[in-house]
């Protein structure tokens, strides 16, 4: 069993970093509805889906060799292998739905993403920075915060958690919002956080889901 805690600072970012913040996600949001089309392609021809490591492989050769992509340079590529992630994770609980496999409602098949009615939202994995009212993410820089980031930043300093390696800017209702969420590190009298079940990326996901429920207004 692990136990996570998710945190959830609202952004406060510059023009140039608005621009950045919605650049990654529309090239998160191509990602996804690219390789659904290759997965739909294969499926039609060979009865299976590309896995997220296959999509990966084909893109960058896809990205090299059509001049037309050459803009995918201006994003992280944490955002186009983090939607490949998503559409396997999507296929794979499509599929378990299908069989009985996967409880709760019955999952119908991935759909094409289109701008201005899906979330706007992609994700970065490695190191997160946090220090005072600001966050330190990768391409984007420093960005402010509405609220102190310090709390989290201490826990990181005393040791007593560990970020989770993935983390997840998302926009609702006027504003963008960083979750993250960090492994609390045993110790005695070290309150309870919120506890999963599961492991790896179905966890996160889960709680990248909770903490992007606060909403932020600017």
């Amino acid at each position: 069993m692990k136990v996570h805690q998710a945190y959830c600072f609202a952004l406060d970012p510059a023009p140039a970093q608005e621009r950045a913040l919605r650049s990654h996600a529309g090239a998160a949001r191509f990602a996804w509805n690219w390789g659904l089309a290759r997965c739909k392609e294969r499926y039609e021809a060979e009865g299976r889906w590309y896995s997220a490591v296959d999509l990966h492989r084909l893109w960058n050769a896809e990205k090299k060799a059509d001049p037309a992509l050459a803009w995918w340079r201006e994003n992280s590529k944490c955002a186009y292998q983090e939607a490949f992630r998503d559409l396997d994770r999507a296929l794979r609980n499509f599929t378990a739905s299908g069989k009985g496999d996967r409880k709760g409602r019955r999952l119908g098949f991935p759909r094409f993403k289109k701008r201005g009615r899906c979330r706007e939202a992609f994700r970065f994995s490695g190191v997160l920075r946090c220090c005072g009212a600001t966050v330190t993410l990768p391409r984007l820089g420093t960005v402010r915060t509405h609220e102190s980031t310090r709390k989290l930043e201490r826990r990181l300093e005393r040791g007593t958690a560990r970020m989770v390696p993935t983390y997840a800017p998302a926009y609702a209702r006027g504003g963008w919002a960083q979750g993250t969420a960090c492994r609390p590190v045993a110790a005695a009298g070290m309150p309870s956080a919120t506890v999963l079940h599961g492991s790896g990326d179905e966890n996160w996901q889960v709680l990248a889901r909770t903490a992007l429920i606060t909403v932020y207004f600017n």
